[in-house]
This record gives structure tokens, C-alpha cells and sequence, in this order.
């Protein structure tokens, strides 16, 4: 089956390999980096939350991770946190919900479920 979005060769490589990396597959400006300014932020509430000693530097993408360590080793806990909130950053809901990722999931599962979740319980 050939896709508009895809060659053969990547539908193949993505089947043989259950990974296919694709460059340039999205803006890193315009799609990733909201998302990244969005965990740093949520990194830096929760150290303020919990009234934790953590220095960070500013905010770039390279770096956007800053704090999760030590927030980490504080308590593990606060680890699930970030991940539970990384969920709700509008950002990162436009990117799992982009259209361009429904066209696409055909090419490489035979049954898809559509659609994002805290859990499955």
C-alpha cells in the first residue's frame, strides 16, 4: 500500500525495523519548542511547589529538561507529576492530535485506536 505521505521503502523499513525516522518530519520552531518551553515551565512549578533548592538556567531548547533530575531525586513521585501535566500542555495535545498523524497510522498498524489518555484502568 503507498501513502502520499510515505515511499514503500519507508512503510517496509517501519515493518521490519517498528521504527522509521523521518527528518525534518516536523518544524522543531514551531512545533516542538512550544512544547519543550511547556515542560521546563512545569518543571519549574513543581520546584516551586515543593519549595525545592533548584537552580536552573534559562529556558532553551537544548535545555529544556533543566531541574527534572534533581526534582526527580527529591521524590520520584514528582516524576509522574511532570509526566501527568506534560499531557495537558495545549502544545503537545495539537501535536498527538494532528491530522497529519491520523493520515499516517493506517500506513503502519492494521487496527487503530484513536485518541490520548491518562490510563486505561
Amino acid at each position: 500500500m503507498t501513502s502520499p505521505l510515505l515511499r514503500q521503502s519507508q512503510i517496509d523499513e517501519f515493518r521490519r525495523n517498528s521504527v522509521l525516522v523521518i527528518p525534518r518530519f516536523y518544524d522543531a520552531q514551531s512545533t516542538i519548542e512550544p512544547i519543550q518551553r511547556g515542560v521546563y515551565d512545569v518543571i519549574g512549578l513543581l520546584i516551586k511547589k515543593y519549595a525545592l533548592d533548584i537552580d536552573r538556567p534559562a529556558f532553551s531548547p537544548d535545555k529544556f529538561d533543566a531541574g527534572y533530575q534533581q526534582l526527580i531525586a527529591a521524590d520520584r513521585a514528582y516524576g509522574g507529576e511532570v509526566y501527568d501535566a506534560v499531557k495537558q500542555i495545549p502544545a503537545f495535545m495539537r501535536l498527538v492530535s494532528a491530522p497529519l498523524h491520523s493520515n499516517m497510522r493506517p500506513e503502519f498498524v492494521e487496527r487503530v485506536i484513536e485518541g490520548v489518555t491518562s490510563s486505561f484502568s
